[in-house]
């Protein structure tokens, strides 16, 4: 049998340890995801502009239905 107190300490746990980098580094990870999320758009961006204009025309499909 355990009393009350000496199963609190038991059950309680020790405070735990914030390191001195922890915000640092999600503010750099948080930078890190938005770079990266603009380059993925970025791309995007450029795969599309390479789509000729011809397309969005209608004059490409004119061409493959005569």
């Amino acid at each position: 049998m355990v009393c009350a107190s000496c199963l609190q300490k038991l059950v309680a746990k020790p405070p735990a340890k914030r390191v001195a980098l922890h915000r640092p580094l999600i503010a750099l990870g948080a930078v890190a995801g938005f770079f990266l999320v603009w380059m993925l758009f970025y791309e995007l961006g450029r795969l599309l502009l390479l789509i000729p204009a011809e397309l969005h025309e209608g004059a490409v499909w004119k061409q493959l239905n005569p």
